[in-house]
């Protein structure tokens, strides 16, 4: 219709989008006083009672919180999804409450779903499909999904976008960006840029509404042929941006193996295996390709008969580059191993520090948190709740909150899922120790790597790919001494024992020297040359 308008003439051009612009003028107007209504009533009178100390508390401030973004729909409810794992800025109560927030709507009809289908692929659905149940097996805010049956006999799960999605949400960010920025203008967020903080929720929030980004992310993660978890197979000329068709997975979900005793029994495998199978999947994501499904929790999980693990719904997903894959590995390993300075100092190289932050203050309560950690992990007789990742991770994010330390976006959504990890393996029946699951996971991967300096950089570059800047950086980065000049001399490409061996021999010949003289600085000096003859080697082979 508006085509028509646009194509008829000038005066007809400027009238047609004028009508609509004024249309969409009063949307927003409308959305933007109705959601205004909604913050008064649910969440800024509760707030304004909590700040003046009458009748109301910080858990019903975070509750009417969670109520408003429930209340506000679709993007609303992704946005408190998002905020939930943004321990860095907002309290634990109130990041609780808002992973609380539910994302389970009434199902389109099963026609309409056939239909956006038809739609999106440009024929009858019945070309492509030899048969389609119109009820689906799960409905969320942005998406259903159906099974169905290829003419081929294979079965499929199709994922099917709600209508009008991309559209609300666009226009709702837009409304709370501009919102947003009166806000920095106002001043109103000490130390929290909104501009910057909408706008990283916008495009967290807003990959999740193109499909073709989900079927990537699950065909990079079965690209890694030790990825040891299923991962179902993408039917790319059926896909579209709002259409996603991928293999069924047939098995339950690892919420029922754990909600129901026998169910591991029937299905041929012991929730030990589970456990160790699962961790083994997801630290080889976390730490050797870097490339992680971000929502491991028990319902995006299946365990097939047989006890096969297949991983479902690639949504979520998170990225960590070489050098930060490196430092976070250090970072692990040393804590599982009880080195809870170099822990620290490699934790301490991915924050961002404010100005006012006080360091030694910061440095003293981090390690406090870090050494009772290490303490509860190897203590058979701590509760299982006080062993848990997501339990010591989360004091470290009141730590940084307090003193107005940030972490990046991926790195934040890396501990979600070692955290969600963690927790679903503690579900299970059994004892489970994520720490002895990490030393045991590096033991395998380089063993015989003992000192601090060689475990740190030279034993990980074993497996992490690194290119040469990359390398450099994580040098720096963990050895807390700068890139060194050496480096531009060094052979470019992507061999990573070719480029980080040396660097790591050269930063731990740089220990040895800062060392007083005695065995430590022998065992420094000695383990640089080890990685230095490693590096000479690793260079010769490439000629």
């Amino acid at each position: 219709m508006l085509a028509a308008v646009i194509d008829s003439d000038e005066i007809g051009e400027r009238r047609g989008v004028s009508a609509v612009g004024a249309w969409h003028l009063v949307v927003a107007i409308g959305r933007a006083a109705w959601l205004t209504a909604l913050a008064i009533r649910l969440f800024f009178r509760p707030a304004v009672l909590h700040l003046l100390k009458r009748d109301s508390t910080e858990a019903e401030v975070a509750r009417g919180l969670r109520r408003l973004l429930e209340a506000g729909g679709v993007t609303t409810e992704k946005i408190g999804q998002y905020l939930a794992i943004r321990r860095d800025l907002f309290s634990a109560l109130t990041c609780a409450e808002l992973s609380r927030l539910l994302d389970a709507v009434p199902p389109m009809p099963g026609d309409r779903a056939a239909a956006i289908i038809a739609g999106e692929l440009g024929t009858p659905i019945a070309t492509w499909f030899a048969g389609f149940d119109p009820v689906p097996i799960g409905a969320a805010s942005i998406a259903q999904v159906h099974r169905a049956r290829l003419h081929d006999g294979t079965r499929v799960a199709v994922k099917i976008q709600r209508d009008g999605i991309v559209a609300t949400m666009t226009a709702d960010f837009r409304l709370i960006a501009a919102a947003a920025a009166l806000a920095d203008r106002l001043g109103l967020f000490s130390g929290v840029g909104a501009q910057a903080l909408v706008a990283e929720i916008a495009a967290f929030t807003m990959r999740e509404t193109d499909f073709r980004i989900e079927g990537r992310t699950a065909d990079r993660i079965a690209a890694d042929p030790e990825r040891g978890v299923r991962i179902p197979r993408i039917h790319w000329t059926l896909s579209t941006r709002r259409v996603l068709v991928m293999d069924l997975i047939v098995g339950v979900p690892l919420a029922r193996v754990i909600a129901r005793g026998g169910e591991a029994k029937r299905l041929r495998i012991t929730p030990a295996v589970i456990a160790e199978r699962l961790c083994e999947a997801f630290l080889r994501q976390l730490f050797v390709t870097g490339f992680f499904h971000g929502d491991p929790h028990p319902g995006n999980v299946m365990i097939e008969r047989g006890g096969g693990i297949a991983l479902i719904d690639f949504g979520i997903f998170g990225e960590i580059s070489g050098a930060d894959r490196l430092t976070l590995a250090a970072y692990v390993e040393n804590l599982a191993l009880g080195r809870i300075e170099a822990a620290f100092d490699c934790y301490a190289a991915l924050v961002t520090l404010a100005p006012t932050t006080d360091v030694a203050a910061y440095r003293r309560a981090t390690q406090a948190i870090l050494r009772g950690w290490h303490e509860a992990a190897t203590d058979p007789a701590t509760p299982v709740e006080r062993q848990l990742t997501a339990y010591y991770q989360g004091l470290m994010f009141e730590v940084m909150r307090r003193h107005r330390v940030r972490l990046a976006p991926e790195h934040l959504l890396f501990w979600r899922a070692l955290g969600l990890l963690d927790s679903t393996a503690h579900q299970l029946p059994g004892q489970f120790d994520l720490l002895a699951a990490v030393r045991r996971f590096f033991a395998d991967i380089r063993p015989g790597i003992g000192v601090r300096g060689a475990s740190a950089v030279g034993g990980l570059v074993d497996y992490v790919r690194l290119t040469r800047g990359e390398a450099a950086r994580a040098v720096a980065a963990v050895t807390r001494r700068p890139a060194i000049p050496i480096v531009a001399r060094l052979p470019g490409g992507d061999d990573a024992r070719a480029v980080a061996l040396p660097l790591a021999a050269l930063a731990l010949a740089l220990h040895a020297a800062a060392l007083p003289h005695g065995p430590a600085a022998g065992v420094v000096a000695g383990a640089a040359a080890l990685v230095a003859i490693g590096g000479v080697r690793a260079l010769w082979t490439r000629g």
